[in-house]
């Protein structure tokens, strides 16, 4: 059960680890939708990310191996409008999908490696960027327990970026690279197509999958920092925040080099919460 907002959380070592109650596998798997503080509990002992990671991996090579074909076309298309906007020559566009199509084995393999690698750079952005946080607020900060929380908590987010939003999009269809890309669980969706592109990346991330493991988060790191509530939560909003301004800060990049093309953005966020 979640734990008084006022109370600290006591400290604990291996020796303690004995007191715990064991956590398998599937435990640690169910618990981080049912029972998040009696996992954290344990995960401030014994922190483990390769679970989670294993999971996260295989539910994401999955989903590019069955999405990349659909994308990849979208996104040579949406190079070619890009070109065309820029007044490239027939020619030109004429190459420049030709290599596209060249480069189809290499992209897909890229992509695939990128979905496995891509969780863990992610979580060590994000808990990097949790640690300081904490460290800046004076908190008994673990880098291995925040990285275990970052960890477990993708586990929630992935079910509506990576699951729930692709399914339905690979069955009812998607029309071009802006409409894939566009989280249509999440706040973009009350976006025009139009819309500046670090908007519609921000907005892409917030879905009730995103808050539902904000919240986890907070839970988490009443453990992994050995903090009261109130603390955690602030580390959870500051942290949002930074997040928001990266992924904005992305989006307008991604707005420049495109010419100022509508739409767009978003995709898959994985610095977790």
């Amino acid at each position: 059960m979640m734990n008084s907002a006022e109370e600290i959380i006591p400290q604990m070592d291996d020796a303690g680890a004995e007191e715990l109650e064991p956590q398998g596998v599937i435990d640690r798997l169910i618990n981080i939708y049912l029972e998040p503080a009696t996992l954290f509990k344990y995960l401030a002992v014994k922190p483990d990310f390769w679970t989670p990671w294993i999971v996260v991996g295989i539910i994401m090579l999955l989903m590019t191996a069955f999405t990349f074909p659909v994308t990849y076309d979208l996104g040579i298309e949406y190079q070619v409008q890009i070109a065309q906007r820029q007044g490239k020559s027939d020619t030109d566009i004429a190459k420049l999908v030709d290599q596209a199509q060249k480069m189809h084995t290499f992209s897909m393999v890229f992509a695939l490696v990128s979905a496995a690698v891509t969780p863990l750079i992610g979580w060590l952005i994000g808990g990097g960027i949790v640690f300081v946080i904490s460290l800046i607020q004076g908190l008994e900060a673990g880098f291995k327990r925040i990285f275990s929380v970052m960890a477990y908590t993708s586990l929630i987010s992935i079910l509506g970026s990576s699951i729930i939003d692709k399914v339905i999009k690979l069955a009812r269809g998607a029309d071009t690279i802006d409409e894939w890309q566009r989280s249509i669980i999440s706040l973009a969706v009350l976006l025009p197509v139009n819309a500046h592109k670090a908007l519609v990346s921000v907005l892409s991330v917030v879905d009730p999958f995103f808050i539902w493991s904000l919240v986890a988060m907070a839970i988490g790191l009443t453990y992994a920092n050995k903090c009261r509530m109130r603390s955690a939560v602030v580390t959870v909003i500051i942290y949002a925040i930074v997040i928001f301004v990266l992924i904005a800060g992305l989006g307008f990049v991604q707005q420049l080099l495109t010419g100022g093309a509508g739409g767009g953005g978003g995709g898959n966020v994985t610095v977790s919460a």
